[in-house]
């Protein structure tokens, strides 16, 4: 027990020694070569105590998640990272709304990293990548429509869509409706003139939607059950007069 005991003093000495060791190495350092170490590897400005805005910038250069260990980046650091990794957001403190119009216009995800972000961010994300709305809470109509014309499968991630939202998502993305609880008739006619195959996730669709599908796209006829008698004669009559 003892013995053992006495192991772990000395490895527990020996990580201590060693680390105070490195950091005077680094301490130390020639500037050339703490130059050299981080044009390789971003992440080495770790080891450097207090590093000026140079190696600050060569570092984010190279990994922009080496600003996680630069404390109180400028604002040209921060742009530097954040152009070079959208995502290195999540490790500025205090990011200014430039900062952060930056990098959600980059990649609209980032937002899941930005508190509180205000009107203008979510826009800007939702616009760059529409499922950015996903990690937006309670996002305004406004920031649900844009999200929608950017994407129609948005509407996944809006909790109780309304009309406008639904009509929109459709317009932009036919198939979108598969996402859509109970739509209405003019839910599902927009959806099939925007892409016939969408009928496919309509329950029942009545005649109008069979035949606004086959206008669309005369191949729609083989995603609708329950075919009506004049949904198969428009059928032949596009078939063989029309194509």
């Amino acid at each position: 027990m003892f013995k053992n005991i006495n192991k772990l003093y000395l490895s527990l000495n020996n990580k201590y020694f060693c680390r105070n060791y490195c950091n005077n190495c680094y301490k130390n350092m020639e500037r050339t070569e703490i130059i050299k170490n981080i044009t390789n590897n971003g992440l080495f400005i770790r080891n450097i105590q207090n590093p000026d805005e140079e190696l600050q910038l060569l570092a984010v250069k190279n990994n922009a998640c080496a600003i996680q260990y630069i404390q109180n980046p400028n604002e040209e650091i921060q742009l530097h990272a954040v152009n070079n990794f959208p995502f290195s957001i999540q490790y500025i403190k205090n990011s200014n709304k430039k900062i952060k119009i930056t990098a959600v216009k980059l990649n609209g995800l980032v937002i899941e990293y930005i508190k509180n972000p205000d009107k203008d961010i979510q826009l800007t994300a939702v616009n760059s990548n529409a499922f950015a709305i996903k990690y937006i809470k309670n996002p305004d109509k406004d920031i649900q429509l844009a999200a929608v014309k950017s994407n129609g499968k948005a509407i996944q991630d809006i909790i109780n869509p309304d009309k406008d939202i639904q009509l929109a998502a459709v317009k932009s993305n036919g198939k979108a409706i598969k996402d859509i609880i109970n739509p209405d008739k003019d839910v599902q006619l927009a959806a099939v003139k925007s892409d016939g195959f969408a009928i496919e996730y309509i329950l029942n669709p009545g005649k109008d939607v069979q035949l606004a599908a086959i206008t669309q796209n005369i191949h729609a006829i083989k995603l609708i059950k329950n075919l009506n008698i004049d949904v198969i004669i428009s059928y032949y009559i596009l078939k063989y007069f029309f194509n």
